[in-house]
């Protein structure tokens, strides 16, 4: 979360000042909905302005967050842009994306289709939909180095789900299944499913079980 406020609030409350924003700015481009151009030459125009609204040089950035979607399109755009606008001087500045741990998508099963790349070789976390609501930790602990699947036991197609979950365990070299669900009694469905489909798949993969409490709390893991 950002907050932005007035300096003179900020001054006048004794607020803890993390950094002041000093120059915006902002550019369009009609590539697409959804894509820069590959040439990065509306990003890096956006940070061209922000620069000169600041009254700073070029020399004076010390940082960059990037957007940083993984994939090659922006990856192109944005490495493009930095690289116009900074010169040389880019392979100095540091770069990083502030990003969840969540490294893909889809998550819903419903959606998720059985060969997708970021299943390959995965260790799955199956998780039923409250979780990430329940459990503050859920992206450090759950979705760090690992792909996710999200369902509902109760709400959604049992049936087409253990499909497609049995799917996805027989032809994606699936490393490991961890089941993460809440206590109460509708969400062990998800665990069922998920052995289950361990069954019918014929493939002999490492499971784990995590219950989260209704109060967000780990209570019982095995």
């Amino acid at each position: 979360m950002l907050v932005l406020e007035e300096l003179s609030f900020a001054l006048r409350r004794g607020a803890r000042i993390y950094a002041e924003m000093v120059g915006y700015g902002t550019s369009a481009n009609a590539t697409r909905i959804t894509d820069s151009p590959l040439d990065g030459f509306t990003p890096g125009l956006a940070m061209k302005r922000a620069i000169d609204d600041a009254g700073v040089s070029i020399n004076d950035i010390q940082y960059v967050n990037a957007h940083g979607t993984s994939t090659q399109q922006n990856d192109k755009s944005e490495t493009a842009a930095i690289k116009g606008l900074f010169g040389e001087y880019a392979y100095q500045i540091p770069i990083s994306s502030t990003k969840s741990m969540l490294g893909h998508w889809p998550v819903q099963l419903t959606l998720v289709p059985p060969t997708a790349p970021f299943l390959q070789g995965a260790d799955l976390v199956l998780a039923a939909d409250c979780v990430p609501f329940a459990y503050a930790g859920f992206h450090q602990d759950f979705l760090r180095n690992h792909s996710l699947l999200v369902a509902c036991p109760k709400l959604d197609d049992f049936q087409a789900h253990l499909e497609k979950l049995t799917d996805i365990l027989s032809h994606s070299k699936v490393k490991s299944l961890t089941v993460v669900h809440m206590e109460v009694p509708c969400c062990s469905g998800l665990v069922h499913m998920a052995k289950q489909a361990i069954q019918l798949s014929g493939k002999d993969i490492p499971f784990k079980e995590v219950t989260v409490s209704i109060k967000g709390d780990l209570i019982l893991t095995f």
